[in-house]
């Protein structure tokens, strides 16, 4: 029988989807080698490889492929289980699940929400996971979340979600301080006409380019070229180290303030907001409790 756990689990779906052990790791709040020690442990429990370690990056093996379709499907109808079954001795416990976007880590709109909430709720547990808008989606239909926190732009067809909005957060021009742009006191988009821009990736945030597309347009351009990174992470370097620039709606300068420069251009009409969505037929206290919180603050 196979010494598998589903910790282990979770580790190689996370890594499955962003081919990184660094970002993984963070996500899962572990260290890389704690992470790395998993996926060796999870391999020689299969006998397999599932990752190919190449200069050029991971990537899955066709077993690990299969494996990040079939456990994708059944591994967050396997934590409902084991949640709904700890509850059935914890009925005393609420628990808050909150699903939201990665790149949502680094949006103070969501940050200082979620935190608000904890301080003024200290007797709810709440549990906090970041996912990709596919699998924020699938984890709201089938009970894994309680809530998630999304672009509004992305809509949900289930008759049984509700979407609730929450505000729109600023735009920032997200510049290297190496660039000649960033030597000006005031920059607007019309400034960036000629310039390059980097975009999260379809699957990391599914509003990123057609918002930047749109704000280009308002302001009378089509940028020059749109290339898309995978994550936060990347489009930060990519900024410094390609001279391209972006607009963002998160703070992606935080801890490279001395190679990225903002500058706030408010909040355009293009500029879509966040909503919070659940799901009617998946009652939750927690739930509840949050959404009441919205509406006395």
């Amino acid at each position: 029988m196979y010494e598998i756990r589903l910790k282990q689990i979770e580790c190689f779906l996370d890594i499955a989807e962003t081919l990184s052990f660094t970002e993984s790791a963070n996500n899962l709040s572990i260290s890389q080698p704690l992470a790395s020690k998993w996926i060796r442990s999870l391999e020689q429990s299969l006998d397999t490889r599932l990752f190919r370690r190449e200069k050029t990056g991971l990537s899955l093996t066709k077993e690990g492929a299969y494996l990040k379709e079939t456990w994708g499907m059944c591994y967050p109808e396997l934590v409902l289980a084991i949640r709904q079954m700890k509850q059935l001795s914890e009925t005393d416990e609420v628990t808050l699940r909150i699903g939201a976007l990665k790149s949502a880590k680094s949006d103070d709109t969501f940050v200082q929400l979620l935190g608000n909430f904890q301080k003024a709720s200290p007797e709810i547990r709440t549990e906090c996971s970041y996912r990709s808008a596919e699998q924020l989606r699938d984890g709201l239909s089938n009970g894994a979340f309680d809530l998630i926190f999304t672009e509004a732009s992305i809509q949900n067809t289930d008759n049984d979600i509700v979407a609730r909005t929450i505000g729109g957060a600023h735009f920032y021009i997200a510049i290297s301080r190496t660039h000649r742009l960033s030597r000006q006191e005031n920059l607007t988009l019309q400034d960036l006409a000629h310039e390059s821009f980097f975009a999260l990736s379809t699957e990391e945030s599914p509003a990123s380019s057609q918002q930047i597309l749109a704000c280009c347009k308002e302001a009378g351009f089509t940028p020059r070229s749109l290339q898309y990174v995978p994550n936060l992470s990347s489009l930060a370097l990519s900024i410094i180290y390609q001279n391209g620039v972006t607009l963002t709606n998160a703070p992606i300068n935080k801890g490279y303030e001395n190679q990225i420069r903002l500058y706030d251009i408010g909040a355009p009409e293009t500029n879509g907001s966040y909503s919070l969505q659940y799901s009617k037929a998946h009652f939750s206290e927690g739930r509840n409790a949050f959404l009441s919180f919205l509406d006395t603050n």
